[in-house]
């Protein structure tokens, strides 16, 4: 669905059909309410910024900001709600390794976003200047440590949609990502065909 479309529905109620519409009504109900747009505090940025810093700011700091400044943080508000509705769902918590490509790949860029759940650890994968694999391949993610990798799962990039990864051991015990290119047929060991890779930044948090 295109922006105009969704814009098209936010202002109808029309047009948008399965979970994009129950998400795009969602955002309509909150927009439809007076107490959206009702008059903030005017200490409101101040009190904000107090819970997120954990400490007192100076009364007012922000009173002297042009109506211009205060227009603009409230369209990145609006972006983030926009960005909220595009991907469907809030963007995962966890720890970040940066993904880079390799010499077959050398475009490609991404995150692995792992957060420990108690059925093991969640990747949520996405990848940026990656080709989709081609018929009779496909990619696919290992946790890695001294030669030895343990798979995450499979994937084939067809869609641009991020890719969902398990694992069973621990990211803190095999810090480094790799994307592999795998033939269908040839086998569970790893291809020696290293895409992309990325490396745990830092001891694995407790």
């Amino acid at each position: 669905m295109s922006t105009d479309e969704r814009a098209a529905h936010l202002e109808t109620g029309s047009g948008a059909t399965g979970d994009e519409a129950g998400r795009l009504d969602r955002v309509r109900s909150i927009l439809a309410r007076a107490e959206t747009w009702a008059e903030p505090p005017a200490d409101l940025i101040d009190r904000v910024l107090e819970d997120v810093a954990g400490e007192p700011v100076p009364a007012g700091r922000w009173s002297g900001w042009p109506s211009a400044a205060i227009a603009a943080a409230l369209a990145l508000v609006l972006v983030g709600l926009i960005a909220f509705v595009d991907s469907g769902e809030p963007r995962p918590a966890g720890t970040v390794i940066a993904m880079t490509g390799t010499e077959l790949a050398p475009a490609a860029t991404g995150e692995a976003r792992i957060e420990e759940r108690p059925s093991g650890w969640y990747v949520h994968l996405e990848v940026r200047g990656l080709p989709p694999a081609g018929e009779g391949s496909y990619y696919e993610a290992w946790l890695w440590r001294n030669g030895e990798g343990v798979s995450m799962g499979t994937f084939h990039l067809r869609s641009p949609d991020p890719v969902a990864l398990w694992s069973g051991v621990s990211p803190e015990d095999y810090p480094v990502v790799r994307i592999t290119l795998q033939d269908e047929g040839g086998g569970p060991a790893p291809s020696g065909r290293v895409v992309m890779t990325g490396m745990l930044p830092g001891p694995w948090p407790r």
